[in-house]
């Protein structure tokens, strides 16, 4: 979580960092076509600056055709990264970032949720998969 400060001249300082988190794809393994899983928990009065997704092994097998991952709420399951291909062939420039300024609760911790969706088979035939996703926050004291 994004609890730490920076200390500037005697002043605490929030600044924003990114932490990175990998699931692969035992992770969404599950006996239906969509499943929605806690990436981590942004805590009261947290800020999140943007979302970046990679992936570095193809997610895929079973006769999975299409396989996407999004970065969200359980209500807004794309509202912080829309849906990444994470089918395709991984490679140093294939990734997505999102960016933007989002601040749930000043009294509570909000999960930030990733969303797998594949088409083809269910998410538990996928045989391979890795992805890192990078969140960008900081909390405003």
């Amino acid at each position: 979580t994004f609890n730490g400060c920076v200390t500037v001249n005697g002043t605490s300082n929030n600044v924003p960092a990114w932490i990175k988190v990998t699931k692969t794809y035992a992770d969404f393994s599950s006996a239906a076509a969509t499943n929605t899983i806690t990436l981590m928990t942004l805590p009261p009065g947290g800020v999140l600056h943007g979302v970046k997704i990679r992936h570095s092994v193809a997610f895929g097998g079973g006769g999975i055709t299409a396989y996407t991952i999004s970065a969200g709420t359980n209500d807004a399951t794309a509202k912080y990264a829309s849906p990444c291909n994470v089918l395709q062939a991984a490679a140093n420039d294939t990734f997505q970032i999102s960016s933007g300024l989002f601040s749930e609760n000043h009294g509570a911790d909000t999960a930030i949720k990733l969303t797998a969706i594949c088409a083809g088979a269910n998410l538990n035939a996928a045989t391979a998969g890795a992805v890192d996703v990078w969140v960008l926050g900081s909390r405003t004291a």
